[in-house]
């Protein structure tokens, strides 16, 4: 098991399953690296490092505390928070409009949408805050969405486990395969998140 991420998995949840929470939190927390922390968890249940049952209850509980964290810095919008260099980042105009029209199109399913493509649901969550979404509005849609989410990623990488180590190992014998493959990816999401950004764009105008 060469990739670094499932060890690092693998190190804190050896602890305890508190380590796996706040690892997958931080992880869930970055919005576009959940996907393949949720995979690498189930990939080390199939490795028997942990078990499958607590694994998902310990996942679900964490991504739920990563989008009320995003929830609550839209929150504290109006309350001087994104004057902090590293939010003032993060937070930028483009992505915050962006964030409103999904949010003003799909209303509260939006919560649900966002969940499942990647590049948009930070912003979303955020943006919920923002306009004072009423919290228990924004937990049932997103415990809702999550109830798919979450265990759908853990159990797809449990029953895929061996696959995705031969497929790691294979990266480890000739890194430029790896190397390539990191790149198509993040040229593809990029190229998809940019061209859902045009067409929400394009649809407010």
């Amino acid at each position: 098991m060469e990739l670094l991420l499932l060890k690092l998995i693998a190190l804190i949840s050896s602890v305890s399953y508190l380590g796996l929470f706040i690892f997958i939190a931080f992880f869930s927390f970055l919005a576009v690296s959940s996907e393949f922390v949720l995979i690498s968890t189930g990939v080390l249940v199939s490795r028997g490092v942990i078990h499958l049952f607590p694994s998902i209850l310990v996942a679900y509980a964490a991504v739920l505390a990563a989008d009320l964290i995003a929830y609550g810095i839209g929150w504290g919008m109006h309350h001087g928070l994104k004057r902090i260099p590293v939010f003032k980042k993060i937070l930028n105009q483009d992505s915050l409009y962006f964030g409103r029209l999904w949010f003003n199109r799909y209303g509260a399913m939006s919560i649900f949408v966002a969940r499942f493509v990647m590049g948009i649901r930070f912003q979303t969550f955020v943006f919920a805050g923002i306009m004072r979404m009423k919290l228990k509005t924004f937990l049932f849609y997103d415990a809702l969405s999550n109830l798919l989410f979450t265990p759908l990623l853990v159990f797809l990488g449990y029953k895929m486990g061996d696959k995705i180590v031969v497929l790691l190992s294979g990266f480890k014998a000739y890194p430029l395969l790896g190397v390539l493959f990191v790149v198509l990816f993040v040229g593809a999401f990029s190229l998809g998140t940019r061209l859902l950004r045009k067409k929400t764009l394009r649809r407010d105008q």
